[in-house]
């Protein structure tokens, strides 16, 4: 996988791969490139690692060495399916790859996958599936009776996708009757594999859950994991309809609401029953064909005919994920924000115990605690608990609690990513970078069979898709308002993918493709567009609104302000008649400009003539005080003082010279006739000045009480 530390790269380089640098703007939002054509560029590659040969089955990879198998099917399944529905391709098109080409459509691909699903887990007696964990070689470990949980979470969840997709764009799937079918049996066989205890809330360790099948004595995070989120994947597909069952249930529901529930019901049953097959193009005309009401059918078909929830299989399947969340809440919440756990949540463990690890599943465990209390939904609960809270010590009881829940998801989400990064700076992230089944739990009946499972290895996430993924879902259900870390998500999200020849592809991973990861990080893509048009979209909307209205406020207003009388306009006008008036003030001053300016001129030679003399002598005077102040006490002068001084005894020397020189050319020393004179005066000079002059200058008196002079007499 890309290195972490290496994300600065991301910043300036991956990230333009999505973002719209057309859009330019001062917004502190990015503009991201249309979801279309990152979703054609994905089903690409997708596409690519589809086995299309005739006369074989068809399917999609689980990772390069090209074997097909339930996971790899269900896997890819629902990444295609994402892209039609979170990233809008089209459920016909036979252009996605390119314009010029013809591949398989959406409809085909989906199709074909699901055939080939339902014939691997179908049995010879009707109404009964086994589910392995193909293309992992496991087929010869399961049977009728034991089957693999998380196949069949991937399998309900793949069938649910397509129900909700064939819904939404108004048609009705071929295969309905078995996907409704399979998921009915799925989900009686999780509730059925549930783990109870009668200890629960009373130990210090996790005892209710589910593991790899049914009968097994301990529950394991993975999973429970794996349940939950196909729980949440059921609410997500039924949402409109079970949001409505749910107020029913809490009685939040009008009388008005209710009503109205029930006429749209019975016009859409009238409408259905006209058409011969599938739905009467009346139906159709008059809006009450509707994927609201077709998946309300899907969902009473699945619960056996119930329109409630409790007493259904969904029913007991959420009673069951609450109860589990509640427990792993109970267990968590002191530590979740600051300390990492085993699999059993009897013991914590820091990101010292896990550097030192040979490998550990420690961040993993924190993926799944968290996504196990937002997928049962445990914060709604505390929510629902807080508002509908008999007084006011019960509404601040259930309020503290969920501001719990809110911090300690969000810290340890953050605690989570920070761990990975630091292991990987150091080169230790192949200790938490992959989940492999372990079974390291009491199995039982099982034991045989596990022995044989822990040799095979199975390798069912890698770690960042997960934390995108978890980081995701807290922004959905917690925390709900732009914020800048998904920037950063973002980032790892397009580092991460496989890249060739200095070159990022649109699939995932870095170290090889991956069905499970690549589903992942599409469905995080997915997330963070929804995330995106929900949060920052309108924001960069309302700005550039904002500033194109401002623009043309401004434009209009300009338009006024020039027009004949504006303000601009009679602004220029004064302008127009102040310049001709000092026109008309200069050519007076022309006249008198002269003498002026000799007066002046006049005024300044008179002054400095009278100030420059005076200035001289200060200056010289105080010049040669720094030089007495270095040769009466040098300690007292400091570096400036005789630099200063060095340069002044210079200048003073050679002034003395001059005077010399003056007297020789005045005739009173002769050079050629006095030689001997004139060097006794440059003699005299050489040996007084750095004494004598000095001292006279300083005003310093003599040894025997006289003043130094300048120069002698005779000079």
């Amino acid at each position: 996988m890309a290195a972490i530390n290496g994300y600065k790269r991301s910043a300036y380089g991956v990230l333009r791969d999505l973002v719209d640098t057309s859009v330019a703007g001062k917004s502190i939002f990015y503009a991201y490139k249309d979801k279309k054509l990152i979703g054609k560029e994905i089903f690409k590659e997708l596409y690519a690692r589809f086995h299309n040969v005739e006369g074989e089955r068809k399917g999609f990879y689980m990772d390069d060495s090209q074997q097909i198998g339930i996971l790899s099917q269900c896997q890819s399944l629902q990444a295609l399916l994402l892209l039609a529905s979170d990233f809008d391709l089209k459920f016909d098109d036979k252009h996605i790859v390119s314009d010029e080409e013809e591949n398989m459509t959406l409809r085909e691909i989906m199709d074909e996958v699901i055939e080939d699903v339902i014939r691997r887990i179908r049995t010879k007696e009707k109404g009964i599936y086994k589910f392995d964990a193909s293309p992992y070689d496991t087929a010869r470990y399961f049977s009728d009776k034991y089957s693999n949980i998380e196949t069949i979470t991937w399998v309900i969840t793949s069938f649910l996708q397509a129900l909700k997709y064939h819904a939404e764009i108004g048609e009705t799937c071929k295969w309905q009757e078995q996907l409704v079918d399979v998921i009915a049996y799925g989900i009686k066989y999780v509730n059925k594999s549930f783990i109870k205890s009668e200890n629960e809330g009373k130990t210090n360790k996790l005892e209710i859950g589910w593991n790899f099948t049914n009968d097994c004595e301990e529950p394991s995070l993975f999973y429970t994991f794996t349940v939950c989120e196909c729980l949440v994947s059921f609410f997500e597909t039924f949402s409109e309809y079970l949001t409505y069952r749910k107020a029913v249930r809490s009685k939040k529901n009008d009388k008005a609401m209710d009503n109205a529930f029930k006429k749209h019901m019975e016009d859409y049953e009238r409408d259905l029953a006209k058409g011969d097959q599938g739905y009467s193009a009346e139906g159709k005309k008059l809006a009450q064909f509707d994927a609201y009401n077709e998946l309300r059918l899907r969902y009473c078909e699945i619960n056996g005919g119930l329109e409630t929830i409790d007493g259904t299989i969904y029913g007991e399947l959420e009673a069951n994920c609450k109860a589990v969340a509640r427990e792993v809440w109970r267990l968590s919440k002191e530590h979740l924000a600051d300390h990492f756990f085993y699999n059993d949540l009897n013991t914590t463990l820091s990101e010292e115990d896990i550097a030192i690890a040979t490998t550990s599943d420690a961040l993993f465990n924190s993926v799944y605690i968290i996504n196990i209390l937002l997928d049962a939904g445990l914060d709604e609960d505390l929510a629902l608990q807080r508002d509908t809270a008999i007084d006011e010590d019960e509404a601040a009881e259930a309020d503290r609690e969920y501001n719990n829940l809110f911090d300690a998801c969000q810290l340890s989400s953050q605690k989570a990513f920070r761990a990975y990064e630091k292991l990987k700076t150091q080169g230790k992230e192949y200790i938490v970078e992959q989940f492999l089944v372990g079974f390291n739990e009491n199995f039982g009946v099982h034991k045989d069979m596990v022995k044989e499972l822990r040799k095979l290895r199975m390798r069912v996430f890698t770690l960042m898709p997960l934390l995108i993924r978890t980081n995701n879902a807290i922004s959905k259900y917690l925390i709900k308002y732009p914020q800048i870390n998904m920037r950063k998500y973002l980032g790892y999200i397009l580092e991460n993918r496989y890249e060739e020849k200095n070159k990022f592809k649109w699939i995932w991973e870095n170290d090889g493709y991956f069905a499970c990861s690549n589903y992942y990080y599409v469905s995080a893509l997915g997330e963070f567009y929804a995330y995106y048009e929900e949060y920052e979209q309108k924001y960069i909307e309302a700005f550039t609104q904002n500033e194109t209205g401002r623009a043309t406020i401004v434009s209009e207003h300009m338009k006024e302000l020039e027009a004949p009388g504006g303000d601009i306009d009679n602004l220029k006008r004064e302008l127009r008649d102040r310049d001709d008036e000092i026109k008309k003030l200069s050519e007076k001053l022309d006249g008198v400009k002269t003498p002026v300016e000799d007066a002046v001129a006049e005024v300044v030679r008179a002054e400095m003539t009278r100030l420059l003399p005076e200035m001289l002598c200060a200056f010289l005077a105080d010049a040669a005080k720094g030089l007495t102040v270095d040769d009466v006490d040098p300690t007292l002068a400091t570096d400036t003082q005789k630099s200063f001084a060095g340069a002044m005894s210079s200048f003073l020397f050679a002034m003395l010279s001059k005077h010399i020189l003056d007297q020789v050319k005045s005739g009173k020393v002769t050079k050629d006739e006095n030689v001997k004179k004139y060097n006794e005066l440059s003699a005299w000079v050489a040996s007084r000045f750095q004494k004598d002059i000095k001292q006279y200058i300083a005003n310093v008196k003599n040894s025997d009480g006289s003043t130094s002079k300048l120069f002698d007499d005779q000079y």
